[in-house]
C-alpha cells in the first residue's frame, strides 16, 4: 500500500479534486509501466486525510473515489480510500488569479496563455465560477468528477475553454474541456450547502 502524502490547497480543508487526478495518473503509470489512454476519476465524498490506492475493494474501508482507465484495449479500475494519516501541510493556491485571467461568456469560460496551475486546476476554478454566475452562488459547488486523454499536457498556454453543457438545477453539472478548440475531456461538479 503506497499512501500519496496530499496537501490542502490555501484555506481549503480537505485534498483537491486535481490532486487527486494527478496522483492516480502517476500511480496508474506506475504500476502499469505505461501511461493510460485516458483516466476517468468519480470521487464519492471529500477527502480530509491523506488517501492511497487499491486495484480492489476493501471491505472495512469505504471507497473515496474510483478511477477508471484505459491501457491498449483494456480497462481497468483503482480505488482510493483514507488512510488514517492527517492532511498536515498547505500550500498556496489564488484559484481569483485563475478567474481574473479568464474571459467569461453565459455557460463558456477560456483562459490562454496562463501556465501557473494544471490544466485540472484551471478547469475546476472556471467551471466553479461559471456555475456561480450562471445557476446560483448561494451553494458551494464541489468537485465530483473528471475525465481527461492522458495525452493531454499537465500545463499548457494554450486556450483552456470549460463549456457547461448541461446541469440539474445544483444536483449535478457537466461540463466539456478544450484545448485550443479540441475536445479532451469532461468535469462534472455537485453541490452542498455553503
Amino acid at each position: 500500500m503506497k499512501e500519496i502524502e496530499f496537501k490542502f490547497k490555501g484555506n481549503r480543508r480537505y485534498v483537491h479534486g486535481p490532486d487527486i487526478f494527478y496522483a492516480i495518473c502517476d500511480h496508474i503509470t506506475e504500476i502499469e509501466n505505461k501511461v493510460p489512454t485516458s483516466v476517468k476519476l468519480v470521487s464519492k465524498h471529500l477527502s480530509e486525510k491523506q488517501l492511497f490506492f487499491k486495484d480492489e475493494i476493501l471491505d472495512n474501508l469505504a471507497i473515496q473515489s474510483t478511477a477508471d482507465y484505459t491501457i491498449g484495449n483494456e480497462k481497468k479500475r483503482l480505488y482510493s480510500y483514507e488512510s488514517s494519516d492527517e492532511v498536515i501541510n498547505s500550500i498556496d493556491y489564488d484559484e481569483p488569479d485563475i478567474v481574473n485571467n479568464a474571459s467569461f461568456s453565459g455557460f463558456v469560460g477560456t483562459i490562454v496563455n496562463y501556465s501557473r496551475y494544471n490544466v485540472a486546476e484551471i478547469s475546476v476554478a472556471i467551471l466553479k465560477e461559471i456555475c456561480n454566475r450562471t445557476i446560483t452562488d448561494t451553494v458551494k459547488w464541489v468537485f465530483v468528477g473528471l475525465e481527461l486523454e492522458t495525452k493531454t499536457n499537465k500545463n499548457t498556454t494554450e486556450e483552456i475553454k470549460i463549456e457547461l453543457i448541461k446541469h440539474l438545477g445544483t444536483k449535478m453539472v457537466v461540463s466539456n474541456i478544450y484545448i485550443d478548440s479540441i475536445k479532451v475531456g469532461q468535469l462534472k461538479f455537485s453541490s452542498i450547502a455553503k
